[in-house]
């Protein structure tokens, strides 16, 4: 109702600078973010229901991913974090693909390619790539010229862009520092409300690496492999928080993703449709009452 845009940063990217830059306007920015989690819930259903990660085939995961990046009032804009997550999920379907299958080298390229794309909006998310590795090794037994078709979609990206940089005399070496791998731990400074808002996110993923052993209850070996691989992304999303220079909402937007997909095998167990729609309705009230400041 009273959009408000993103406000650039410092270490902001070039390419973040120049879509901003484009899109300035706060009611584009919010039709735009509306478009981009659209995209995002079909395309985690999708995934749900083609890699069968459930017993119990519904759109409701797709449905808390959406509850849940819109819980917070400071999610709502678009960011460059809600764009990466497109860029995610891509890398997700691409992953999944590599199980059992004989010809994987597109595909793993394709994983270290939309990692690279993620990090030229969310520097911080190249540490990404080894959960790439890891859910590779889980997936199957890697030979070596697989780890080098990994990296080579992870240099690509950079060359593109940095050759573009290169060929409208941009500062290369500027956007390159951006990258930056030593750790923050800005978040032990964070102060006052938002500390209660980050204990409120640690526990939800606390809660599902405690009912780990739920979400692989009767399920295939396949799927209990692709669901080791969200465990992974959880864990990447969790780590990355404690790495970035600059501790804000939108850092939470990762951890989303496989939430999603984990409160809905927890919704699916209550065996009673009224509970359910219940705890929704409750989710939704609370969701109103934040973003409305009621409370």
């Amino acid at each position: 109702m009273s959009p408000i845009g993103y406000s650039l940063h410092e270490e902001d990217t070039f390419i973040v600078k120049s879509l901003f830059d484009w899109v300035s306007s706060p009611l584009f920015q919010s039709i735009l973010a509306i478009i981009l989690v659209y995209f995002h819930a079909v395309y985690i259903n999708r995934l749900v229901i083609k890699h069968k990660l459930v017993q119990q085939f519904t759109l409701l995961p797709g449905l808390i991913y959406v509850v849940l990046v819109s819980l917070m009032p400071e999610l709502t804009a678009l960011s460059p974090h809600l764009i990466a997550n497109t860029l995610i999920l891509i890398m997700l379907g691409q992953l999944f693909k590599i199980y059992k299958s004989p010809k994987v080298a597109d595909n793993i390229f394709n994983v270290g390619f939309w990692i690279g794309g993620a990090s030229l909006f969310v520097p911080n998310y190249i540490y990404l790539i080894v959960v790439g590795l890891f859910s590779i090794f889980i997936l199957r037994s890697v030979k070596q010229k697989e780890l080098v078709q990994l990296f080579s979609g992870l240099i690509t990206i950079f060359f593109v862009v940095f050759a573009g940089m290169y060929i409208y005399d941009l500062n290369i070496l500027d956007e390159a520092s951006k990258m930056n791998f030593s750790p923050h731990l800005s978040i032990f400074g964070v102060r006052g409300a938002a500390i209660y808002k980050v204990i409120c996110w640690v526990l939800l993923a606390v809660f599902a690496v405690l009912n780990y052993n739920t979400y692989m209850i009767k399920k295939s070996i396949q799927a209990q492999k692709k669901i080791d691989i969200l465990f992974w992304i959880l864990l990447g999303s969790a780590v990355l928080i404690f790495l970035i220079s600059d501790v804000v909402a939108f850092n939470v937007l990762l951890m989303c993703i496989p939430l999603s997909i984990f409160l809905n095998i927890h919704l699916l167990n209550i065996k009673n449709p009224l509970a359910q729609e219940l705890i929704h309705v409750v989710f939704l009230v609370l969701l109103f009452s934040l973003n409305f400041g009621l409370i």
